[in-house]
């Protein structure tokens, strides 16, 4: 495997990390709201955020110091994590929606559906497996 493919994966490879990401995506920064909308034991999310603060994909922050609480902020480099979020997104809608359909769907500020499409920086066109190697 692709040595940063594989280090990549290792940052977001279980689900409660990246469930963890899209939900700071969308506003959920303080522990209690992030248990709450994901439903997951406070033992395992008190891991994932120390995990995401210590790769630097999130900062915590003091937001009430008796008792302290925290919450926990994308920093630029968990922002740059939202065109895989998208990306993962658009295929679950694609492949895993039942007949009725994906039941939530990204669109972009202009009120369209929002279609995450990956392209070449140098001549604009697609990617796919048939137009890319590794050098």
């Amino acid at each position: 495997m692709h040595p940063m493919l594989e280090r990549s994966i290792e940052v977001l490879g279980d689900r409660w990390t990246a469930h963890l990401v899209a939900a700071s995506f969308y506003g959920l920064t303080r522990f209690k709201d992030l248990q709450a909308e994901l439903k997951v034991a406070s033992n395992i999310l008190t891991d994932r955020l120390s995990r995401l603060v210590e790769r630097g994909m999130l900062q915590k922050h003091l937001y009430q110091t008796r008792p302290e609480r925290w919450e926990y902020r994308l920093t630029q480099e968990g922002r740059d994590f939202f065109p895989l979020i998208a990306a993962l997104m658009a295929w679950g809608d694609r492949w895993l929606s039942t007949e009725a359909g994906p039941p939530e769907i990204l669109t972009h500020a202009c009120g369209a559906r929002l279609v995450p499409v990956v392209r070449c920086g140098a001549c604009d066109g697609p990617v796919d497996v048939k137009t890319t190697t590794l050098a």
